[in-house]
């Protein structure tokens, strides 16, 4: 299908140049850190663990190469294909309903995964100070599982957030760092679900959930329009959020060996959450 005139742009050859090799920059190593990370988890966890069996039929779950295909997908799709589709065109006037629903989608997810690995762990039976995965069919210890697993498919859904910057040409949210961090998680949580599914490394995503839940409260009340930003005084402790989950992951992490608790959890299990709590959403 032709784009209608209306729909394209007439913008300088140089300024679109500027604008794909800055975004561009960011494919070649989104894509070598992508598969760092996959081999990463091949050499660090896949080998000296053993995978939950409670998983062998589930979608995506028997090896990490489709979640690696995919996170790969996207590191082009937003650093190089979907700019270029972009270059003549317009932003997208329309977003703002989309982007209304899906971030409270994403309210009402991320609040659910909290709340479900709050009663799968954390805020009923779950030790602070070293807590080890449970691989059996108690009703816990399948909700954490249920939980874990959903919050690793939550890591897809977070493409979008980078695909409406792409079809509102905000090129300039599009950093490597940006890019990076969302290619990673998916694989990372992979990773973690299929071989951690519960315990102590689980603290993450309840923590992260609920940061997740308030930051896209912020967005879906900023994306409501002019009228709701007054009320938004709130946005500036947004970054203070994050930085506390970020110490109290790392505190949570780094005391299991100050305590000694190494015989209740494997240390490759904590190696491996240590790499996950440094790749935060932000």
């Amino acid at each position: 299908m032709t784009p209608s005139s209306g729909s394209l742009m007439p913008i300088p050859q140089h300024d679109i140049t500027g604008v794909l090799s800055t975004v561009n920059g960011s494919t070649k190593w989104g894509i070598f850190i992508s598969f760092f990370n996959l081999v990463y988890g091949y050499l660090l966890v896949a080998s000296q663990l053993r995978p939950d069996p409670r998983q062998d039929s589930w979608l995506l779950m028997r090896s990490p190469l489709p979640t690696y295909v995919l996170s790969v997908a996207y590191v082009v799709g937003v650093t190089w294909l979907g700019p270029r589709l972009m270059a003549y065109r317009k932003p997208m006037e329309s977003l703002r309903p989309f982007m209304v629903v899906y971030n409270a989608f994403q309210v009402v997810f991320s609040f659910w995964l909290m709340y479900e690995s709050g009663m799968g762990g954390w805020l009923t039976s779950y030790d602070i100070r070293c807590q080890p995965c449970d691989f059996s069919d108690s009703p816990e210890a399948l909700r954490m599982l249920h939980a874990t697993y959903w919050y690793y498919f939550s890591k897809f859904v977070d493409f979008l957030d980078t695909v409406f910057f792409v079809l509102g040409k905000k090129y300039e949210h599009i950093s490597l760092l940006h890019v990076v961090h969302h290619s990673l998680m998916p694989v990372s949580m992979w990773f973690g679900v299929r071989y951690q599914p519960g315990g102590h490394s689980t603290l993450m995503g309840f923590l992260n959930s609920f940061v997740h839940t308030v930051m896209y409260l912020y967005y879906l009340l900023a994306a409501l329009g002019p009228r709701v930003r007054p009320y938004l005084w709130w946005k500036k402790y947004l970054t203070t959020l994050q930085m506390l989950q970020f110490i109290a992951i790392m505190i949570h992490s780094v005391q299991v060996r100050w305590l000694q608790h190494f015989t209740s959890i494997p240390q490759t299990g904590h190696q491996t959450q240590t790499m996950f709590r440094f790749i935060l959403d932000h």
